[in-house]
């Protein structure tokens, strides 16, 4: 029999990410996530796209302060695309990541925490040292390890 690789779906590792941004970001920052994602009826999907929903828009979206922005950073919206390790961008993706960073927006595809906080570092100030987000990097840790 096969060994069973442990592959952490796309949810879960989003759950993670969320779960440390609402610990780690800096005070007064807003965290979004725009259920944009799965199957609709057709009805709803115009409906939607009638509403101003864009088809690829990335998963979470950052807003920070610009007094916890780095000084060589210029202040921006900050998208995040979650994928698992298996993950593929798809086509809508690709266009808006593309418009978005056209617009000045600093956009990532992010397979996993160490990614996302990776490229948040060089951007903004984060409260990594607080207890909350440790507790949510190692919470996220320990579902990676199957601990």
């Amino acid at each position: 029999m096969k060994a069973r690789k442990n592959i952490i779906n796309e949810d879960t590792i989003h759950r993670q990410i969320v779960g440390w941004l609402n610990a780690a970001l800096p005070p007064d920052s807003v965290l979004h996530h725009s259920p944009n994602e799965g199957k609709r009826h057709v009805n709803f999907q115009a409906k939607l796209k009638a509403l101003g929903c864009k088809w690829g828009w990335p998963d979470i979206e950052i807003f920070v302060p610009i007094s916890h922005w780095r000084a060589e950073t210029q202040p921006a919206g900050i998208f995040l695309e979650v994928k698992s390790a298996a993950g593929k961008v798809s086509l809508a993706q690709a266009d808006r990541h593309v418009e978005l960073y056209g617009a000045g927006q600093h956009v990532a595809v992010v397979k996993n925490l160490g990614q996302v906080r990776n490229f948040l570092h060089p951007l903004i100030a984060l409260n990594e040292d607080k207890p909350k987000a440790q507790m949510a990097w190692a919470i996220a840790e320990a579902s990676i390890d199957g601990r």
